[in-house]
């Protein structure tokens, strides 16, 4: 299955409406149109940075 790629304006979107308005995975993924598996990811991929300072600022 080919991996889904998502414009950078969404994922900062996502990030937003993550950690600033508390949405879950489902709502994010129906109001940014993607799936949730790529909501997770992202999320994943932020909470993960948080930890290490070599991946730099995600947004």
């Amino acid at each position: 299955m080919p991996t889904e790629r998502i414009a950078m304006h969404k994922i900062k979107e996502l990030l937003r409406l993550k950690y600033e308005c508390g949405l879950s995975h489902e709502r994010i993924a129906r109001v940014l149109s993607i799936s949730k598996g790529v909501v997770a990811k992202y999320v994943k991929a932020a909470e993960a940075s948080e930890h290490d300072d070599s991946v730099g600022i995600l947004v």
